[in-house]
């Protein structure tokens, strides 16, 4: 193994901020910016003591689980985190709409995937400050993700596409997700898979939706 040099840099590919649904309001079309305005703060899923909430069976950790989280709500406050922990770059993902493919509400995500890459844009992403994002592109809405990913091809600091995964059907690889594909790729920008506790409530038996041995 060759020993890190003090020139080294390290670049973390999973960091999730902590957004409030308020704060998307601005950035989110009628009628659904009514309801990200009233939605009170309240925490995401991976701050609740066991790591998720949607099992019975995590259990608290003690009497009290200890001080609240610490909540990285702006890019200040994160790039002071990062430097406090020796990194020099970070790919940011949602902390709260990690889920958002589980949903059947076609423009709801369509809606939410156009909202939050713009407040990712005007709020989160400084590339001089080692600030990139993944730009969402939502399963349920092919033709407008691939519109949303040329869009931003070209704006600095969107460096991949997020893909979420999640109880969503069919799984990434059908041919109805072509669109996104192509985009991507040409937007020369990688393709990342980030999940949400489960892949599918059916898997491995969602396959069927396939044409190739490959995509299986």
């Amino acid at each position: 193994m060759t020993p890190m040099t003090s020139d080294a840099q390290i670049i973390d590919c999973d960091v999730h901020i902590h957004e409030h649904p308020p704060d998307l309001a601005p950035y989110m079309e009628q009628p659904w910016r009514r309801v990200l305005e009233t939605t009170p703060v309240n925490e995401r899923w991976l701050d609740v003591p066991g790591y998720s909430p949607l099992t019975a069976l995590d259990p608290l950790l003690g009497d009290h689980p200890g001080p609240p989280p610490h909540l990285v709500t702006t890019s200040a406050g994160l790039r002071a985190d990062l430097d406090a922990r020796g990194v020099t770059a970070a790919l940011l993902f949602t902390g709260q709409w990690l889920g958002i493919a589980a949903t059947q509400d076609e423009p709801y995500a369509t809606a939410m995937m156009r909202a939050h890459n713009r407040y990712l844009r005007e709020r989160w992403v400084e590339p001089d400050g080692g600030l990139y994002a993944p730009v969402m592109a939502v399963p349920q809405n092919p033709a407008a993700a691939a519109e949303e990913i040329a869009a931003y091809a070209d704006v600095p600091g969107f460096a991949a596409v997020w893909l979420p995964a999640g109880q969503m059907f069919p799984l990434w690889g059908h041919r109805r997700y072509d669109p996104i594909m192509a985009a991507a790729e040409a937007a020369g920008l990688p393709v990342v898979v980030q999940g949400h506790t489960v892949v599918g409530t059916l898997f491995p038996y969602q396959l069927q939706s396939y044409d190739t041995a490959l995509a299986k």
